[in-house]
């Protein structure tokens, strides 16, 4: 028994140590996809390549459980991952306007899958169900490390728009991710997953209304970060006038919190007050802070480090309580509505270009995340009735 609980720790810190480097990865160009895209493809088509790049991750969603029987989850991760490093090699190769468009949809419809494996890995070596926002804290926290690293090296390296070098970089960081899952998870025993069917699925929570009010207060997460993803670097950089140095270092201070608060708030979620008071809290500060950038047209950096912190204190907040009451309810064998859970953030990327792309012929780069912070506060209608306290 002993022995076993000791593989299971292993395990769990491979699978911490993978969402870093896979996150340090992703953040390392997630932040420049849109201005770099920007150089070669209108704004339109780019918000159409996020959508179809989405829409490709959401039909690999539906397929995932055929391909997880099939090959198992160690390979699809491998696989995914592979795919990854050619896309992400190729975008900083090639920049033939075609070739681009191919290696960013491949981009964009593997990462989500790569993250889901990776849950999936987590859910399978997760111990007691009363620990699970301490494991889900402590995993979002090994991320986070990344996410609030990379940024800054990314302005650094694109401080004279030589933004192809972040693309080889980040690539680097695959290596290591693939080494780390051949060693641990090569004999991986999967278990059998049933075929995933959305509407089937959302309808077998009609019994289970926090989970579904989880699952969409995510979306709206989702929705959130997917703006801030594409359109906030070309607001920092074209309509206020930040250099990407400054970017790099605004980007990195936005994002502290998910490394300050996501651990605590995920062992206070499990011992003391549970999540519902986090994700009011959230919802509240995200609004706000998210709002208040409407009102900020000059390029001061102290006040934008603030009012993009105060929008991450937020995020973090909500996220955590989502993933730590979320992964309370589920097993790694319930593929189907982990698969519901993680399609809220491809289904964000649809949503987002959608909403945004029509709006800017209306309002400006300020007005649209005034127009976000309003949205936001709906999340308040997506707060779990029971806390798992």
């Amino acid at each position: 028994m002993i022995e076993i609980h000791k593989s299971k720790k292993l395990k769990r810190f491979a699978v911490y140590l993978a969402g870093f480097f896979l996150s340090f990865h992703y953040v390392l160009v997630i932040y420049v996809n849109s201005s770099f895209l920007k150089q070669f493809l209108s704004i339109g088509i780019i918000g159409v390549l996020y959508i179809i790049g989405a829409l490709l991750s959401i039909i690999l969603f539906i397929k995932s459980p055929v391909i997880l029987n099939k090959i198992g989850n160690f390979k699809t991760s491998i696989i995914f991952i592979l795919l990854e490093l050619i896309a992400t090699f190729g975008i900083a190769s090639f920049h033939n306007q075609k070739l681009l468009i191919i290696f960013f949809l491949i981009h964009q419809a593997a990462m989500p899958l790569i993250y889901f494996s990776l849950d999936i890995f987590l859910e399978h070596e997760q111990g007691k169900e009363s620990e699970t926002g301490g494991s889900r804290g402590t995993y979002l926290t090994f991320q986070n490390v990344a996410w609030i690293s990379a940024p800054i090296l990314a302005g650094f390296i694109g401080k004279n728009f030589d933004l192809p070098k972040i693309y080889l970089l980040s690539s680097l960081f695959i290596f290591p991710l693939l080494l780390n899952l051949s060693l641990i998870f090569k004999n991986y025993e999967d278990k059998l997953i049933s075929k995933v069917r959305l509407i089937d699925t959302w309808h077998s929570l009609k019994n289970k209304i926090d989970i579904k009010r989880v699952l969409l207060g995510n979306t709206l997460l989702q929705f959130f970060y997917a703006v801030m993803v594409i359109y906030l670097p070309i607001l920092l950089f074209e309509k206020i006038g930040f250099e990407w140095n400054s970017i790099g270092a605004l980007l990195t201070i936005m994002l502290l919190p998910f490394l300050i608060l996501e651990l605590p708030l995920g062992y206070l979620s499990d011992k003391k007050i549970g999540e519902k008071e986090i994700m009011i809290f959230g919802f509240i500060v995200i609004s706000i802070a998210t709002f208040s950038i409407f009102f900020i047209h000059s390029p001061n950096f102290l006040i934008w480090a603030l009012i993009l912190f105060a929008t991450r204190v937020g995020a973090s907040s909500i996220e955590i309580s989502n993933e730590s009451f979320f992964f309370k309810h589920v097993k790694d064998r319930d593929a189907n509505v982990i698969s519901l859970f993680r399609i809220t953030r491809p289904l964000a990327y649809v949503l987002a270009p959608l909403f945004v792309v029509p709006m800017l012929s209306f309002v400006s780069y300020s007005g649209l995340f005034g127009i976000l912070g309003i949205i936001t506060l709906f999340g308040l209608f997506f707060i779990p009735r029971v806390d798992t306290k």
